[in-house]
């Protein structure tokens, strides 16, 4: 099998095992009413409940005046929207933990609810951890991205953002029709990924270095879970296609490129 072929296959690999990986992560139908009840119960005041569901260690934390500013925070209407951000199950000796955590949106505010139960068996699930924040619906516009308002800097970083790729995909076209260079497999990585990244908030225009940064494709924009994350623009030095395509500009003419 060529070298090219081999490429093809292992990538097309990984990308089915991702995907395969991706549908499979599902949260557990009785585990998602578990930590949902204790959100209900909250907003219903029914606080004798909740504590009764309490491990140990929260029974002396938690009293009926934190659950009632708990419950001072959760409207009395049915939520606009409700979505679930993230979730994650863990097995052990003392039975199977589920974190999740889900959003709440309301005319007037947005709710992140963080709740952890452990379930054992015989036995109800165990509250470990309860929590909710209240967000204004003004903080919705962190996690939007709009070009509206923005710094000239901001601007730059999302110009790079756009050509640093370009130049990437630029670099590899010239190699493989390079007939000539030698260790393709090695140059490949080297021009995929880029060094020292450099970030941008886009709502607030703080701007962070990491020396160690690494980043896929030279430059990328994120952002994080919820609704109100705000987005990344980073960027990064495109040092491997630089200098590929500097040894191929300053290369005497007959010279390969190794």
């Amino acid at each position: 099998m060529r070298t090219p072929t081999r490429a093809r296959v292992i990538l097309l690999t990984l990308c089915l095992a991702s995907l395969l990986a991706a549908c499979a992560a599902r949260l557990d139908p009785a585990q998602d009413a578990a930590t949902e009840a204790v959100f209900d119960q909250i907003k219903r005041h029914d606080f004798a409940s909740v504590e009764a569901r309490l491990s140990p260690p929260l029974r002396t934390a938690v009293t009926d005046a934190r659950l009632q500013v708990e419950a001072a925070r959760i409207p009395d209407q049915p939520p606009q929207a409700e979505r679930l951000v993230s979730f994650n199950t863990a097995s052990g000796q003392g039975g199977r933990r589920t974190s999740v955590v889900r959003e709440y949106l309301y005319p007037d505010r947005l709710l992140v609810v963080s709740t952890a139960v452990r379930e054992q068996v015989g036995q109800s699930p165990q509250v470990l951890a309860f929590n909710i924040q209240a967000f204004g619906r003004a903080a919705l516009e962190v996690g939007r991205f709009g070009l509206n308002g923005k710094s000239t800097i901001q601007y730059f970083f999302l110009g790079l953002a756009m050509l640093i790729p370009l130049l990437l995909i630029c670099a590899l076209a010239v190699l493989a029709r390079d007939a000539k260079a030698r260790r393709k497999w090695l140059w490949t990585p080297f021009i995929l990924i880029g060094v020292m990244q450099l970030s941008v908030n886009w709502a607030t225009g703080a701007i962070l270095f990491q020396p160690l940064g690494i980043v896929l494709f030279g430059a990328s924009v994120i952002r994080g879970p919820l609704d109100v994350s705000p987005w990344i623009v980073s960027i990064s030095l495109p040092l491997g296609a630089l200098v590929y395509l500097g040894r191929l500009w300053f290369a005497p003419m007959g010279d390969e490129v190794e």
